[in-house]
């Protein structure tokens, strides 16, 4: 009996044990019910439903019939409603079970735990449900297009404030700081930094070297330090601090609202704009959410892996948006929603260094050979650094890796960390580019201005034809109607100068300076032209009629060197300063300023067409008109006594606008005298001039 009981022990213990053992252990497969593809991820939007199928399967991959299945919800977005199609259910003879989830009236992720029950067996997966809005595409069209509006409008008051603030003194580093390669690199960088792009950088390069303001060469090192002035820009957006944008637009605006002075109120628009800036960037961050579980677009991001597709399309994102700022900030707010990796981010970068000199090629298209020379050479250097580093990107991330290591393992870690490791990509690969390509400037601009030579420039001159000395008195008429072309041009010169003193503006000043540096090509070539002709068989009325136009061609030419010289260096220091008019002093200004183009005005109509009533009613208005420049003096130094602040403050500037405006009236009645009878037969005063070039 004893040992009938110790078997049945022994046997109930070998089933247990080795019956335990037997049971299968269940492995869980989820796929999606639509596609079959093996997922544990899902989209579905609110009041849709989502359904997935669960696979069971032993260790040697055979289904499990009749394994219990039981969902349960472990987090969602929060709302009442959530519902499975089956509290529990058990797999067919394939070993699946369809399960179909119903979410709440709220959006967001669930987190959805499956259990697999087969004897005494268990095993669990976490399925992933994001539930969207049912307009989430139109939502998400709305926050980016929006988005974008306010970063490139914060972009745009932040450059501006920037530009104000700099005011004049960015004239005079563009002409000095320029002559040391380093000096230039810096002023590149802090220009970038002004403007918010090195777009705009290379463009205004264009116009200056276009303007003849600047050189071909001295802008090459500019141009290294620009790209590096967008990097520093990637770096403070890659802060962040998108939390405290609308803090930043608050303290912008109250500076703006409350400032008297306008350098206050150019650093309140700065803070304002800066504050834009990034609740652009936040209402893009949040807006792109949803893409972070939306496998189409995950699919697109992933293939910009591959490094051509990354550059090309960088290449086109950046030419369209002209700032490469601006899309490497779209990159970074990618990034910084799981979107896109440091791996896929680094051909798009690269793109976009290629895609910033689009715009200045296009803008010198146009232009003379050195405008095509500075769009070209940044084009050559960043397409020649792209192909380099190409062909290195693995070695390169690793680089950036080890200057800016990511946590690993942690997704939210990573979330934030990428846009830095982004950002010190920017950095370290233009601070490489500016070290190595620094030491090698000269050669390259060889290179390049022998790929764009030179062409012989040749002064356009609307009425001196060569062909026209057969017939002297055709010729010198041709030469007046160049003259008075040119008299007409200083107008409009002479006009625009006083603007910049009332409004603070310097727009016209590098027009003005432009103007100048034509019209003295110009009144050259009429010179030359007029020297020429009195070389010929010409009579002696011939030759005074040459010697007058060129003498009144002299006394435009003073001028205009006078309002392209002291006026504008006077007028570009005012703007930078805080100082004002006062109102009878600003009015006494305009009133002067109109009866010196008055003055001009008679002085060309009389060499126009000499009459001589004209002339002589010339010749006492400016005894008037010189009266008159006495008596504004008088009348400021008395105010000066008077102790009135903004006399006080403005009296350098205005004597020297007076006395100004009292020689450009000098000159004008030079020309006015040369035709009085007394002075127009006398040869001798007019002979001096005969070896002007």
């Amino acid at each position: 009996m004893l040992q009938r009981l110790l078997l049945v022990f022994f046997g109930v213990v070998f089933a247990i044990v080795f019956g335990h053992t037997s049971v299968a252990q269940p492995t869980i497969t989820i796929r999606d019910a639509k596609s079959s593809k093996v997922s544990e991820s899902f989209n579905t939007r609110l009041n849709k439903s989502v359904s997935f199928i669960v696979c069971t399967t032993d260790s040697a991959g055979a289904p499990i019939v009749g394994s219990k299945i039981v969902s349960t919800i472990i987090s969602g977005p929060g709302g009442y409603g959530a519902t499975f199609s089956h509290d529990s259910l058990k797999t067919n003879r394939r070993g699946e079970a369809l399960i179909t989830f119903l979410p709440a009236k709220g959006d967001g992720r669930y987190l959805i735990k499956i259990y697999a029950e087969y004897k005494i067996r268990q095993t669990a997966a976490v399925v992933q449900v994001d539930v969207k809005e049912r307009r989430w595409v139109w939502l998400l069209f709305v926050g980016l297009v929006g988005g974008l509006a306010f970063f490139f409008l914060g972009l745009e008051m932040l450059s501006n404030g920037l530009k104000k603030l700099s005011g004049g003194r960015m004239r005079t580093m563009l002409t000095t700081l320029t002559k040391n390669r380093i000096m230039g690199a810096g002023l590149g960088s802090l220009l970038t930094m002004i403007f918010q792009s090195s777009t705009a950088t290379s463009v205004m390069l264009v116009s200056l070297v276009e303007s003849k303001l600047m050189q071909f060469r001295q802008t090459i090192a500019i141009l290294l330090g620009a790209a590096l002035g967008t990097s520093l820009t990637m770096q403070l957006i890659a802060f962040k601090i998108t939390s405290y944008s609308l803090f930043f637009v608050a303290i912008g605006f109250i500076i703006t609202l409350i400032g008297k002075k306008q350098k206050t109120k150019n650093i309140g628009s700065a803070i304002l704009g800066f504050g834009i800036l990034f609740f652009g960037m936040d209402l893009m961050a949040t807006s792109m959410a949803p893409l972070r579980t939306f496998e189409p677009f995950i699919d697109i991001l992933s293939r910009f892996q591959n490094p051509i597709l990354g550059i090309l399309a960088g290449t086109i994102f950046t030419a369209l948006l002209q700032s490469s700022a601006a899309f490497i900030g779209i990159v970074i707010t990618l990034a910084s929603q799981g979107l896109i990796s440091l791996e896929a981010s680094i051909p798009l970068m690269l793109g976009a260094n290629i895609g910033s000199t689009v715009t200045a090629i296009i803008a010198s298209a146009k232009g003379g050979s050195q405008a095509k020379q500075v769009a070209w050479s940044n084009a050559i250097f960043k397409i020649f650094w792209v192909l380099i580093v190409v062909w290195i990107i693995p070695q390169f991330v690793n680089l950036v890796y080890y200057i800016s290591p990511s946590p690993e393992g942690n997704v939210d870690a990573l979330m934030q960390v990428v846009p830095r490791q982004i950002a010190n990509a920017h950095t370290i690969y233009n601070v490489i580019i500016l070290i190595l390509t620094l030491p090698f400037i000269d050669p390259f601009a060889r290179l390049v201005e022998r790929l764009f030579p030179p062409k012989v420039e040749h002064v356009k001159t609307m009425y001196l034809e060569k062909s026209l000395m057969a017939t002297p008195s055709l010729a010198l008429l041709g030469a007046k109607k160049e003259v008075i072309l040119v008299a007409h041009q200083i107008q409009d010169m002479l006009n625009d100068i006083i603007l910049p003193f009332f409004t603070k503006e310097d727009m016209l000043l590098p027009q003005i300076t432009a103007a100048e540096k034509q019209l003295d090509k110009i009144t050259r070539a009429i010179n030359s032209f007029l020297v020429e002709l009195t070389r010929q068989e010409v009579n002696e009325e011939e030759i005074q009629e040459a010697y007058l136009i060129m003498y009144t061609n002299n006394e435009l030419e003073q001028i205009a060197e006078l309002i392209a010289n002291n006026m504008v260096n006077r007028a570009a220091a005012w703007i930078e300063s805080d100082h004002e008019f006062s109102d009878e002093g600003k009015r006494e200004l305009m009133l002067y300023h109109l009866q010196t183009q008055k003055q001009l005005s008679r002085a060309i109509a009389v060499f126009k067409d000499f009459n001589l009533e004209k002339t002589k009613h010339a010749e006492q208005k400016y005894k008037k008109f010189r009266m008159q420049a006495i008596e504004l003096e008088k009348q400021h130094y008395q105010r000066l006594k008077e102790d009135v602040e903004k006399s006080v403050t403005s009296s350098r500037t205005h004597l020297e606008l007076v006395s100004s405006l009292r020689v450009i009236g000098s000159h004008a009645t030079n020309i006015v005298r040369t035709h009085l009878p007394n002075l127009k037969d006398d040869l001798a005063a007019v002979k001096a001039m005969e070896g002007t070039p």
